[in-house]
């Protein structure tokens, strides 16, 4: 069957789940600025969704140090409440080792390289000696 493209009725369509657990990530971090973080949602252990939520200002200076503020923030906007008694669990991601391998090259050219950060201001790079300058996006 090819697809087809049907109008309907504008019409009601909800779907009802049970959410029993929330996985909460930090995202992206603006240092002094501004943290995103999202939120997984589960009925056991059946995906259901995803939230993205951006804390700054107020929120982003409440959370200082202590995680269990996103944690509460994030719950909250879900309005959703921890089971009573059960502890708030860490789970510590294994995050894979880079290794820097030398590579020896020839300059083309002293033109400086110039890199664009993620802030869109741009940064000139101008390398001092023939060394070769090795740039690996975040």
């Amino acid at each position: 069957m090819n697809q087809y493209d049907v109008a309907v009725t504008p019409s009601p369509y909800v779907v009802t789940s049970t959410i029993t657990k929330v996985q909460i990530r930090v995202m992206n971090l603006s240092l002094f600025t501004s943290v995103s973080v999202s939120a997984v949602l589960f009925s056991d252990t059946d995906f259901i969704g995803s939230k993205s939520y951006l804390l700054e200002g107020a929120d982003y200076t409440n959370w200082g140090n202590n995680d269990e503020y996103i944690v509460d923030y994030v719950l909250a906007q879900l309005g959703l409440t921890p089971v009573d008694g059960t502890p708030v669990v860490l789970t510590t991601v294994d995050e894979t080792s880079v290794v820097v391998t030398p590579v020896d090259v020839t300059p083309v050219d002293e033109t400086p390289v110039v890199v664009t950060p993620v802030d869109e201001t741009p940064v000139v790079v101008t390398p001092v000696d023939e060394t070769p300058v090795v740039v690996t996006p975040e």
